[in-house]
């Protein structure tokens, strides 16, 4: 398996969509594999919406990364994380 590249600093969904890319998958084949439906996949990759917990496990698993990998870093938890100290 290829090894797959995440960008620091990127949300959720851009690090969906790039790894989606990297996959070569459609919106409807990956949202299948994860148990949702397309719309649900643009929704994230636009960053109009965020995946829920364990449908974060879901995809980590897909993909082949750590629930980390797709959320470390992220603008949102980042702010959070400064917010909280």
């Amino acid at each position: 398996m290829a090894k797959k590249f995440i960008v620091i600093g990127e949300t959720v969904g851009d690090r969906i969509l790039s790894l989606r890319a990297q996959t070569g998958e459609t919106q409807t084949e990956f949202a299948a594999a994860v148990g949702v439906s397309s719309g649900a996949v643009s929704q994230w990759e636009t960053n109009y919406s965020r995946p829920t917990r364990m449908r974060l496990i879901r995809i980590a698993i897909h993909f082949g990364v750590s629930v980390d990998d797709l959320i470390a870093n992220t603008p949102e938890r980042t702010r959070a994380t400064k917010a909280t100290g």
